[in-house]
This record gives structure tokens, sequence and C-alpha cells, in this order.
């Protein structure tokens, strides 16, 4: 049985020309818009959430994330599976909070290589964020999925 749970375009369109009209290295605002656009519009069965968004350039601080996904449903969490657009590599970051702190996992996105996929369990989260970290002068798209299955809540 399927889910469809509409996928939601972070707000971080804001790509352009920086300052003084020079175009911004990395792919222009239309082939990021057709990427974007042939990525899913729903969650896929082995995905709990996903999120998929354009990462703009001259982003003030490469410390804060590029795109963020707050997952409030209670889910057993098996993986990552991240894609990106793009010249150079993105982080992606998720964090699961329990009784002993938060469960942190990470993985590396090199746009050249296609999709990316890291498996692992995290039974019984209750919630999680994804955030998606590149360097400053990063511009493209990325798109990421949580794979695993929602449950109840406990």
């Amino acid at each position: 049985m399927g889910r469809h749970a509409t996928i939601g375009t972070a707000g971080l369109v804001l790509l352009g020309g920086l300052a003084a009209g020079c175009s911004a290295p990395g792919p222009g605002e239309a082939e990021i818009q057709d990427w974007l656009d042939e990525r899913p519009r729903a969650v896929v069965d082995d995905a709990v959430a996903a999120m998929s968004a354009a990462v703009p350039a001259a982003r003030p601080d490469a410390a804060e994330p590029a795109a963020t996904l707050h997952i409030g449903q209670p889910a057993d969490v098996a993986g990552l599976r991240a894609e990106c657009l793009g010249d150079g590599t993105l982080l992606v970051t998720m964090e699961v909070p329990n009784a002993d702190g938060n469960e942190a996992v990470e993985l590396e996105v090199d746009c050249g290589d296609g999709p990316h996929e890291e498996s692992f369990a995290l039974p019984g989260a209750q919630s999680a964020t994804v955030d998606v970290f590149g360097d400053a002068d990063y511009v493209g798209a990325v798109y990421v999925e949580v794979l695993g299955e929602t449950t109840s809540r406990r």
C-alpha cells in the first residue's frame, strides 16, 4: 500500500546573478528547475519523508543548512537516499532524538556520482531532522529521502 504525501519544495529558490551582474558557477536556474521537476512528487513506498530544494548562490553562511526537513511522525528509520545537481559535494545529516541524547548519521554526496544510499537502523524514532550542507559557493539542487516505515505513536 503506497503512501502519497506531497513533497514540499523548500523555499530556497533565490537563484540569480551575483552582485556586479556575474553569473553564479554551476547549473542555471532553468536547469535546476528541470532537475527538480524530474524528482518524485510523492513519497515513494520505501520512504518516510522526502524533500527537494534548490540551493541558492551566495548563501551568507555555509555553516547554516542549505535545506532542512523536519519529520514529526514516528518511524522505523532504515536509511537515507540522496542525490544532487551541481559541482561539488554536499553533506546530508540526520539527527534523531532519543532518551540518551541524539543519534546522528552523515552521508556525503558527490553530485557527479548519482544517487547515494546509506542503510542503518533507527527503530522507534519519534521525530527527526535532516539538514543539507554545502560550500558557500555551491549552486544546484538536492533531493533526499528518509527510508523506512511510519509507525504508530508509542
